[in-house]
């Protein structure tokens, strides 16, 4: 049975639990780093600032990984190594050289360990299971359910591009809290035969699907594939581990390599039958997504004109929603619906519910 609601929760969902947004951490991470971390972070930001780039945590994090690149012609995109070649040449071979490309690449190092620092959110189990209780409550008296039977009866699913684990806790306490859902199947990718190994792959109809599009901080790559751990040991069951799975926030993440690949084949597949779709706290300034979602919304309401399908209606929470659907979804705003406020509020919730309960009379 084709899922109803498709629920997405951007950096903004978790800032009431005390995680920063990309637009908030900068700030938040000069805080942390020594002085001289710290100089070379803010050097990046003003020259950012002084092209009219907002500095927030992609655009920095995007020049700290892509500095290598500018110091090899043959990872340079063709027109850029043209525009500048002189220029780079003499930058990166003269001056400070290898010495400033070290300082880059320790301070993306250090950038990265803060990214996963800042998204650990311990003894805030009961506050998550408030706010998305509370929210979920809201949600199923539009399909006439209460929150339990919603989520049995598997007609919404999760998806993020958060790293951290709040979707999961909130998972894990909803199954004590709730007697119903004590038994309540969540796939993530981990399969119920092998808890320890994850797999994209494993996906059904049969429970609820919470799918990390980014990756997330307890994923971690190893010689022989990817284990789920919430700590990142040397060793793990005589695995090794590689590396983090993570699509840390630059410019261009690269969504076509496995497993993010069919994380994204599995979104659009349910936006392609779901009746809505809430965005929560998300700023759709991922162009992947972002536009992934205009194409949905452009074919299913072509399929409505044409009385042989029906379009999605997609709802954008947050307390710039208005402004990010006029910015980034202006051509789709017949079936885009702003509700301007924070996530964890009741008001918020209401005027959700009023939206996904209400008939949408497109303009024109």
């Amino acid at each position: 049975m084709p899922i109803s609601i498709v629920l997405f929760f951007g950096a903004g969902a978790s800032r009431p639990f005390g995680v920063p947004t990309m637009q908030d951490f900068p700030d938040e991470l000069e805080k942390r780093l020594d002085q001289k971390d710290a100089r070379l972070f803010q050097n990046i930001r003003q020259r950012l600032d002084q092209f009219n780039i907002r500095s927030d945590l992609e655009a920095v994090f995007t020049v700290l990984n892509d500095y290598k690149s500018a110091s090899q012609s043959s990872l340079l995109p063709p027109a850029v190594g043209y525009r500048f070649a002189d220029v780079l040449y003499d930058s990166i071979r003269m001056g400070r050289g290898i010495e400033q490309e070290n300082d880059i690449e320790n301070l993306r190092l250090k950038v990265q360990d803060e990214i996963v620092k800042a998204c650990e959110t311990p003894s805030r189990g009961d506050r998550i299971y408030d706010v998305f209780y509370r929210f979920l409550t809201q949600i199923s008296s539009t399909r006439n359910k209460d929150a339990a039977n919603l989520l049995l009866s598997h007609d919404v699913n999760f998806y993020t591009t958060n790293y951290d684990r709040i979707l999961d806790t909130f998972v894990n306490v909803t199954r004590t809290k709730v007697p119903a859902l004590a038994n309540w199947r969540v796939e993530n990718g981990t399969g119920p035969a092998d808890s320890l190994h994850w797999n994209p792959y494993n996906y059904t109809n049969g429970s609820t699907m919470l799918v990390p599009l980014h990756g997330s901080i307890d994923l971690h790559t190893t010689e022989s594939g990817v284990v789920k751990s919430s700590e990142r040991l040397p060793e793990l069951y005589g695995e090794k581990l590689t590396g983090d799975l993570l699509i840390f926030p630059v410019r261009g993440k690269y969504i076509f390599q496995d497993p993010f690949a069919r994380m994204f084949k599995m979104f659009k597949q349910d936006l392609e039958m779901a009746q809505f779709v809430v965005f929560v706290g998300f700023s759709f300034n991922d162009e992947a997504i972002r536009e992934t979602v205009a194409s949905v919304l452009e074919r299913r309401s072509q399929l409505e004109r044409l009385r042989t399908g029906e379009a999605l209606r997609a709802v954008v929470v947050g307390t710039h929603a208005s402004t990010i659907i006029d910015e980034k979804l202006a051509s789709h705003k017949r079936f885009v619906k702003p509700v301007d406020g924070k996530f964890e509020d009741d008001g918020t919730h209401s005027s959700v519910v009023n939206l996904l309960k209400g008939r949408w009379e497109p303009a024109g």
